[in-house]
Order: structure tokens, then sequence, then C-alpha cells
């Protein structure tokens, strides 16, 4: 939680919070991944500001709530299945799309 104080939006912070203590750790992950997947679709870098953008805390649907200098209502999120235990994002500006999974080659 100190890192959530330190770098997301207040009212990010304030909804981890309220969240039970069993789930304030996915809820920071999610929210953590999801901001990355916007900066890294925009080009940028955490440098940019973590609090620069607002997102529905967790367990609500990933979505930006306000990004700095730009239209949220324009960007999707969607969580990224990555495997068991693991938390990603993915993020585009556009319209939405269904994601397809695979696997590329099985491991050794």
């Amino acid at each position: 939680m100190q890192l959530a104080e330190r770098f997301f939006h207040p009212e990010e912070t304030a909804a981890l919070l309220a969240l039970d203590k069993s789930e304030q750790e996915r809820g920071f992950l999610q929210l953590w991944t999801a901001k990355e997947a916007v900066l890294k679709a925009m080009g940028r870098g955490i440098a940019f500001g973590l609090e620069r953008l607002r997102l529905a805390v967790p367990p609500a649907a990933p979505r930006l709530l306000w990004l700095d200098g730009d239209d949220a209502a324009q960007w999707q999120l969607r969580p990224a299945l990555v495997g068991e235990g693991y938390v990603g994002s993915v993020a585009w500006r556009g319209h939405a799309r269904d994601i397809r999974y695979g696997t590329l080659a099985d491991g050794p």
C-alpha cells in the first residue's frame, strides 16, 4: 500500500484501502499492470506519472476513468491471461476487440 499511496491517484489508493486486506495485493497488482499497459500503449513509461491516470479499482472491470491530456473513453483495457498466480493487462486506444490467446511454443 505504500507504493499505491506514493504513486497512484488518491481516489485509487482510497478504494484499495477500502478493500478487504486479502484483496488489496491483487487489486494493487491489477491496477499497476493496467496502468503500465496504458503507458506502454501511449509510448510512455512510468516516468509519465502513474497518478496521471485513474482506473476503476478491482473487483470492478478494468476501465480507464481519467487520463491526463487524453480522452479516457477512447481506451480499452482487458486482463491478460498470463497464467495461474500472475496478473497482466492489455491496453489499446480504439474500439473494443476480441482477444485471442495461444501458445507459440511449449517450454523445454
